[in-house]
């Protein structure tokens, strides 16, 4: 692992942790969505949420435009982790040594978990294709981008 993906996680867990505050409420998602993806939205972790909505901010900033049916798929793009049910020291668990236990391998396959979810939920093959890192290569990688910040 390199250091800045090491610092990245870092800021990631310090994250978390200030999204586990009371006081840390995430905002209504600013695209509508289909009462499957609500329900899927609402079933996230609050730290999800508020960090989903940060990512999409900044895809917002990189991909002025972009349909909402694609937005959405960047909003949702973590609504896989909620099969895991793995919490903050599970995730780092899993990242730093691999799939060894079921939860940890469905949390480190979340998107392609969440694409199937939003899939079999009737959501838009753009918002489904985006959870899994498909579709418009020039959108993908502001998604990636955004995500990555």
């Amino acid at each position: 692992m390199t250091l800045q993906r090491a610092a990245h996680l870092v800021r990631r867990c310090v994250r978390w942790a200030i999204d586990s505050l009371p006081a840390a409420r995430p905002s209504a998602p600013p695209v509508a969505l289909s009462p499957r993806e609500t329900a899927l939205w609402s079933a996230m972790r609050r730290q999800d949420r508020s960090h989903a909505l940060r990512v999409l901010a900044r895809f917002d900033r990189l991909a002025p435009g972009a349909r909402d049916e694609v937005r959405r798929g960047v909003l949702l793009h973590d609504v896989g982790k909620v099969a895991s049910g793995v919490g903050l020291v599970g995730r780092i668990a899993a990242t730093a040594l691999g799939p060894l236990r079921p939860r940890w391998r469905e949390y480190l396959d979340h998107e392609r978990i969440g694409a199937e979810m939003l899939q079999r939920g009737g959501s838009s093959e753009a918002t489904w294709q985006m959870v899994a890192g498909r579709g418009d290569p020039a959108l993908v990688e502001a998604f990636r981008k955004a995500d990555d910040e």
